[in-house]
């Protein structure tokens, strides 16, 4: 097969470089290597904080492009390359508006179980029922 073309190889990393106990291959290591003899980029791309890729990918981290936190930072050789923090206004009123959920639960005696939370949908499905912005419906049509 003719590589010449190919200048980047972009992976996700759960679910496609990741195997199905959360480590990389040492397969991928060699596969690795022959992209770098070949001059082709490799990036390591994921939802993942920026942290939990180079944990994983340590021995090569500085010969290769990580993006992080769903796009919102790009690394490469110990270089920041991109990076989009959140508004400081809008962080501020999200952190606000979970302490005020946090403090209710916490009064109500109600404890949260974090693997059964969803954070950030714009409607969700429950008993039944779709829950969004404009109310509460069934799920029936």
């Amino acid at each position: 097969m003719d590589l010449t073309p190919v200048k980047l190889v972009v992976t996700d990393m759960d679910g496609t470089l990741l195997n199905s106990s959360h480590q990389v291959s040492s397969r991928f290591f060699e596969l690795f290597e022959a992209l770098r003899k070949r001059g082709i980029q490799f990036a390591a791309a994921s939802g993942r904080q920026y942290e939990s890729i180079a944990v994983k990918l340590t021995p090569i981290l500085d010969q290769l492009i990580v993006i992080a936190e769903n796009g919102g930072l790009v690394r490469h050789q110990g270089r920041e390359l991109l990076s989009t923090p959140l508004d400081p206004n809008l962080r501020d009123q999200v952190l606000e508006r979970l302490e005020s959920v946090f403090r209710k639960l916490d009064k109500s005696g109600l404890k949260l179980n974090a693997a059964k939370c969803t954070f950030f949908k714009k409607k969700i499905n429950y008993l039944g029922h779709v829950v969004s912005e404009e109310g509460i419906e069934t799920d029936e049509p």
